[in-house]
């Protein structure tokens, strides 16, 4: 608690897979069907960060985010491991 930590979450449209990724290592997780593969509508689906609702009832972060980022391609496992060691190495309030 009260600690620096990044978590990070890719998902690959052409193996439709995801992969989780907690201060640059990945975290074991389970291969399943994520469906067709294809971007659901946002009318039915609502993309959100910091808060989960559609399969059930609403709950909210209780932290703060900070430095977020969403890329157009999933990173590779050393992109992963490499923004944690320049996120950790900059002044407080100037990551690179």
């Amino acid at each position: 608690m009260g600690e620096w930590q990044q978590v990070a979450l890719t998902w690959s449209r052409a193996t439709n897979t995801l992969r989780l990724y907690h201060n640059g290592k990945e975290v074991n997780y389970t291969s399943q069907d994520l469906g067709a593969g294809t971007p659901q509508d946002d009318a039915d689906y609502p993309f959100t960060i910091g808060a989960r609702g559609a399969l059930g009832p609403v709950t909210f972060l209780n932290g703060l985010l900070d430095d977020l980022r969403l890329y157009n391609r999933p990173l590779t496992a050393q992109e992963i491991t490499r923004s944690v060691r320049l996120l950790r190495l900059a002044p407080t309030g100037a990551a690179s």
